[in-house]
């Protein structure tokens, strides 16, 4: 083993993680944005109910605006953040040049490298039931309820 000391000096098993590690790349984020503002946009213009959420709210000629980015932080502009409030004249405006903003001067990228959607925290684990034998549902005595009540109605 002595012939390989020298040679072993240069290697550090603590740079697997450095070299198994992927850059983030903002841009698959950014259409995802992007595609949301759009669609804002087609359901503010829309004269008939829309389905689906909405990122908005209209009171008293006003739109109260909350964009979120796709790890569930508030979107901001400059130093202001979410909700921002437009006159709604002006709303349909604002989300075309909001769009420009996103695609076309990539202006979001610095929120989206800050917290990027592949490194957040996992989502927390469902809560495990008290009793039974799945997951989450229905306990021991509440199955053999169902099951005796059941029962009852067969031999009725």
């Amino acid at each position: 083993m002595s012939i390989f000391k020298d040679l072993l000096a240069f290697v550090d098993d603590k740079l697997e993680a450095t070299y198994s590690h992927k850059a983030y790349d903002p841009s698959a984020d950014r259409a995802r944005v992007a595609k949301r503002v759009m669609a804002q946009k087609e359901k503010f213009a829309s004269a008939t109910p829309v389905k689906g959420s909405k990122d908005f709210s209209i009171a008293n000629g006003i739109v109260r605006y909350e964009p979120k980015l796709p790890n569930g932080s508030a979107l901001k502009l400059g130093d202001k953040s979410a909700p921002f409030h437009i006159p709604s004249e002006k709303f349909d405006a604002f989300l075309t040049k909001l769009h420009s903003v996103i695609v076309d001067q990539k202006g979001i990228d610095d929120q989206l490298s800050a917290t990027p959607t592949g490194d957040k925290l996992a989502r927390a684990p469902r809560k495990a039931s008290t009793g039974g034998t799945g997951g989450a549902g229905w306990s021991d005595e509440r199955r053999a309820k169902f099951a005796a009540t059941m029962a009852a109605r067969k031999n009725a």
